[in-house]
């Protein structure tokens, strides 16, 4: 049974404060007139980051994966989507078909699989978060949607996707190699932590006062009543979470698929109905 990846706390109080010493010394070299990289924008970085982006295009390069790429959708999406499905048509009526299943079940089963016991419930994340690595939180994912009845079509579902991100990057994506990588792993893990529902729904017992349009003196206008209420508790993963999160399926994607299944007809393919979806008359 794989158990969750927690962090390594332990750290000499030395060893803290030359940690300390280190950073105040990188702050105090930085060029406190530096522009954000994205380009475009002008704005000033924040003397406080020790990163070359500014607050908005920081945050999107959290929340989104890149600092200023448009995130894959719309009509280059659909298609890139349209440009797999043919492939799998294909590779269905093949001679290898059977292969290629057996290679994505398999890729599924070792990287996409966890232990319903790793499935821990909003309040024990919470609880355990301090000890925890970003790794072992999207464990905690991977085991909610592992919970899900119908995991195997879903894991199917974000393996169509990783190729139809890879498609797409192949043929739209403009910004430098290095940051396409965060780019799929957020958009993918972005799929996986939505369909994971990770909550917990509980009953607790509130006061309540309502009010009585017929009451004896002695005891006013308000009644006091104790009711039952559903009350839903929710987990939130960060952003690097959602990031650990795809980059699994990529993984598994890769152990299924060689890095370059994508042939120059499939790339023209899904050029010729992006442009012909371009024409069509709105």
């Amino acid at each position: 049974m794989h158990t969750l990846q927690k962090r390594d706390r332990r750290l000499s109080p030395s060893g803290h404060v030359r940690a300390v010493e280190r950073l105040r010394q990188d702050k105090a070299r930085l060029d406190h007139n530096r522009a954000c990289t994205v380009p475009g924008c002008s704005t000033l970085v924040s003397p406080e980051n020790l990163g070359s982006l500014c607050t908005k295009h920081r945050w999107r390069q959290k929340e989104a994966g890149h600092a200023w790429h448009p995130i894959p959708r719309g009509k280059q999406r659909k298609a890139a989507r349209r440009a797999v499905a043919r492939y799998l048509d294909v590779a269905s009526q093949s001679n290898d078909a059977g292969r290629l299943l057996t290679l994505l079940q398999a890729a599924i089963n070792r990287k996409l699989r966890e232990p319903i016991s790793n499935a821990l419930k909003p309040a024990q994340i919470r609880r355990e978060a301090h000890s925890l690595t970003t790794k072992g939180k999207s464990q905690i994912v991977w085991a909610w949607l592992n919970k899900r009845l119908d995991f195997e079509r879903l894991a199917y579902r974000l393996l169509i996707e990783a190729m139809t991100l890879e498609l797409w990057a192949r043929c739209f994506y403009e910004g430098q190699k290095a940051n396409l990588p965060r780019l799929l792993h957020t958009t993918v893990g972005r799929t996986a932590v939505w369909c994971s529902h990770i909550q917990e729904t509980k009953i607790r017992t509130t006061t309540q006062w309502l009010a009585r349009s017929c009451y004896p003196a002695s005891e006013g206008p308000l009644q006091k009543v104790s009711a039952e209420i559903s009350v839903t508790d929710r987990w939130r993963p960060t952003p690097y979470v959602r990031v650990a999160v795809g980059k699994r399926v990529f993984l598994a994607l890769r152990e299924a698929l060689p890095g370059n299944w994508i042939t120059d007809d499939i790339i023209a393919d899904t050029l010729r109905d992006y442009q012909s979806m371009e024409e069509q008359p709105k």
